[in-house]
C-alpha cells in the first residue's frame, strides 16, 4: 500500500516535471520562431543593404573616375598654361629687347627732328641758304641795273668822242693849222677824247667786272638753288623715314601692350585652375550650354565695341593711336 502510494507520488511528480518540460520546450519553440524570424528579416535587410551598398559603391567608383579624369584634364591644360606662360614670357623678354633697340631709334628719331627743326627754323642752314639765295639775286638785278647804265654811259661817251672827233675835223679845215688857238683847242679836244677814252675804258673795265660778277652770281645761285633742292630732298626722305619709323613704333607699342594683356590673363587663368585644383574656386558656368550662351554674349559686346572704336576713329582721328590700342586690346584671343 505504502509502496503504490509511493509509486503513484513519483507518477505525478514525473508527469507534473514532464509537463513542465513540454511547457519548456513550447517556450523555447516560440523563442526559436522568433529567432528564425527575426534572423530572416537580418538576412534580407543583409541582402538589401548589401545591394544598396553595391550600388552606392558603383556610384562613388564612378564620380571617382570622372573626378578623375576630369583633375587630368585640368592638369593637363594647367601645364599647357605653364608652358604657355613660360613661351609668354620668353616672347615678352624678346619684345623688351626689342623696345630697347627701339627706344633708341626713337632717340635717333628725335635728334633726327631736332635737325630739321633746326634747318627749317630762322636760323637753320636751309633758312639761311634761302636767304642767301634772295640777297643774290637781288645784287644780281641791281648788277644788271649797273651794267645797263655803264653800257648806256659808254654808248653816250662813244657818241661824245665821235662828236668832238668830228667837230675837230671841221675846224682843222676852216682854220689855219699855224694858229695858237687851233692849236690850244686841239690840245683841249686831244685832252677830251683822252680823257673819254680813259674813261671808256673804266667802264668797259667796270661792265667787264659787272658781267664775271653777274656770271659769278648765276654760278654761285645755280649751286645754292641745287644744294637748296638736294637739301629739301633730304629733309623730304628724314621725314619719310621719321613717319616711318613713328609707325613702326607704334605698332610695336601695340604688339607689346598686347603680349602684356596675352601674359597677364594667361596668370589669371592659371591662378584659377591652380584654385580649381587645390578646391579653391568652383565655376560659376558648370554646363556647356550656358558657357556657350554667355561665350556668345561677350562676343556680341566686343563687336559692338569694335564698331563703337571704328566711329571714333572717324571722328576723332587726332585720338587714332589711343583708340588703335583698344582696339588691338579687343584683339587679344582668350586661352
Amino acid at each position: 500500500m505504502q509502496k503504490n502510494l509511493k509509486l503513484q507520488n513519483e507518477l505525478d511528480k514525473a508527469l507534473k516535471e514532464g509537463e513542465k518540460t513540454r511547457k519548456l520546450i513550447k517556450n523555447h519553440h516560440q523563442k526559436l520562431s522568433q529567432l528564425s524570424s527575426k534572423l530572416n528579416e537580418k538576412k534580407e535587410n543583409k541582402d538589401t543593404l548589401g545591394k544598396n551598398n553595391f550600388i552606392a559603391q558603383n556610384d562613388f567608383l564612378n564620380s571617382l573616375k570622372e573626378a578623375e579624369s576630369e583633375y587630368l584634364k585640368i592638369q593637363s591644360t594647367y601645364e599647357e598654361l605653364i608652358l604657355e606662360r613660360d613661351n609668354i614670357k620668353k616672347e615678352l623678354l624678346t619684345e623688351q629687347r626689342t623696345c630697347l633697340s627701339w627706344e633708341k631709334k626713337i632717340q635717333i628719331v628725335t635728334e633726327m627732328r631736332q635737325v630739321l627743326d633746326k634747318e627749317n627754323s630762322k636760323e637753320g642752314e636751309i633758312c639761311t641758304m634761302k636767304g642767301e639765295i634772295h640777297r643774290m639775286q637781288v645784287r644780281l638785278g641791281q648788277l644788271h641795273q649797273v651794267q645797263e647804265k655803264l653800257a648806256s654811259d659808254m654808248e653816250k661817251c662813244v657818241a661824245r668822242r665821235e662828236a668832238i672827233t668830228y667837230s675837230s675835223k671841221l675846224r682843222e679845215k676852216k682854220g689855219s693849222t699855224t694858229s695858237s688857238h687851233h692849236i690850244q683847242t686841239k690840245i683841249s679836244l686831244n685832252r677830251k677824247i683822252e680823257e673819254l677814252n680813259r674813261r671808256l675804258k673804266i667802264v668797259a673795265l667796270e661792265i667787264k667786272s659787272i658781267e664775271n660778277q653777274t656770271s659769278n652770281g648765276k654760278v654761285n645761285n645755280t649751286e645754292l638753288q641745287q644744294t637748296l633742292n638736294e637739301k629739301q630732298e633730304k629733309v623730304s626722305h628724314l621725314r619719310k623715314a621719321v613717319d616711318k619709323v613713328t609707325a613702326e613704333i607704334a605698332e610695336k607699342r601695340m604688339k607689346k601692350l598686347q603680349n602684356l594683356e596675352e601674359v597677364v590673363k594667361g596668370q589669371q587663368l592659371v591662378r584659377k585652375y591652380q584654385d580649381m585644383k587645390d578646391g579653391r574656386y568652383k565655376p560659376k558656368l558648370t554646363s556647356e550650354a550656358t558657357l556657350q550662351e554667355e561665350m556668345q554674349k561677350q562676343l556680341k559686346i566686343n563687336s559692338d565695341i569694335k564698331e563703337i572704336i571704328e566711329k571714333l576713329k572717324d571722328e576723332f582721328p587726332e585720338q587714332f593711336l589711343i583708340l588703335s590700342r583698344i582696339a588691338a586690346s579687343l584683339e587679344v584671343k582668350p586661352p
